[in-house]
């Protein structure tokens, strides 16, 4: 019996399918059914029985993978500690919503090649509901998405931080920023939003829910930066994540859009596994952890907000009084943004 037997068991009580297994480490479901086997003889006992759901652990099953499992994140713990000194190696697949992308990525990419320069990424965006099945399916190692407050089965959450959410628009469409606009108000002009299975659909429906959508002008893309595009080119009003547009704002390209109705915020999470953890997954949830709050510790606190610590938007500033969020974002702040993917909205 070695680690990768009690990992391949792990899993295995995990997906309920030796297909599943074969496909997430990478060996054929011969060798997964192998290795299941051989450590049923080891032990002389049943740890597994297949029903019409798959495969479930027995009553013995079940209290092996409770050791297992602490067998298993007690070896990687151990590894990790070991190659600190020259960093994590192997591989890693990792999901985020576009949000995180565009404000989280670059410090948390440094972070990475300062600690573990060996450590490859595979990265892609995606909506926090594809991620999150995507992790429980193993086919991500880690999500780091949208934290609804929901119970995700199988898996270990982090929280990490939370951002403000504004309404932003080109100085085209002439909208005076003195008077706040109420929704029918805003609801009179073009719309940019989200598509059905991207988490801002869900709010920004809510926002608008005394409104006839049917007689709204509403443009959905499931892209961010298509959404920030289509804003700065004048062709409608936006409700995105106050720091993704920072540049913009700026840069005059986009203006903050005074409402009197508040809008939503956004928190944010990191989604892996429960049991096992590998090393380098631990390491990247370090070091995410660390990226997101410096990330707050830089901004202003009325656009982003350590994970425990939510602010309203129109809340204090670190030190100093109250300021309007469309004030300290014109003024600049040293947080830095990546380059615009077009990927899935936040």
């Amino acid at each position: 019996m070695n680690i990768r037997f009690l990992e391949t068991a792990l899993w295995l009580a995990r997906l309920k399918s030796m297909r599943a297994v074969s496909d997430k480490l990478h060996v054929s479901q011969t060798g997964v059914s192998s290795r299941i086997e051989a450590v049923e003889q080891e032990l002389a006992v049943r740890l597994f029985v297949r029903d019409e759901s798959g495969y479930r652990p027995t009553e013995e099953g079940q209290q092996f993978l409770l050791v297992a499992a602490r067998i298993v994140d007690a070896y990687h713990d151990l590894r990790q500690r070991l190659s600190r000194q020259g960093g994590v190696r192997g591989s890693v697949r990792v999901g985020m919503v576009p949000a995180l992308a565009y404000t989280l990525l670059p410090a948390f990419m440094r972070q990475l090649q300062q600690h573990h320069p060996l450590l490859q990424l595979e990265l892609r965006t995606e909506v926090t509901s594809r991620l999150i099945a995507d992790v429980q399916g193993g086919r991500l190692d880690l999500a780091l998405c949208v934290d609804d407050g929901m119970h995700i089965a199988g898996t270990a959450r982090i929280p990490l931080l939370g951002f403000a959410m504004g309404f932003v628009a080109s100085p085209m469409l002439g909208i005076s920023c003195a008077h706040p606009l109420g929704v029918q108000q805003l609801a009179g002009y073009p719309l940019i939003g989200y598509t059905s299975d991207a988490c801002g659909e869900k709010h920004l429906s809510a926002y608008l829910s005394g409104v006839d959508l049917a007689a709204v002008t509403l443009y959905r893309s499931n892209a961010l930066a298509t959404m920030i595009h289509m804003a700065c080119s004048g062709l409608g009003i936006a409700p995105v994540p106050l720091l993704a547009v920072q540049r913009e704002l700026e840069a005059g390209l986009l203006l903050p859009v005074p409402v009197q109705q508040p809008l939503w915020r956004l928190n944010y999470q990191a989604v892996h596994a429960a049991s096992p953890v590998p090393a380098p997954v631990a390491a990247l949830v370090q070091l995410v952890a660390m990226s997101a709050q410096a990330l707050c510790a830089v901004a202003s606190v009325a656009h982003a907000w350590p994970a425990g610590n939510p602010q309203e938007p129109s809340g204090k500033t670190a030190g100093g009084p109250q300021k309007s969020p469309f004030v300290a974002l014109q003024g600049g702040t040293d947080t830095e943004t990546s380059s615009r993917s077009l990927q899935d909205t936040p």
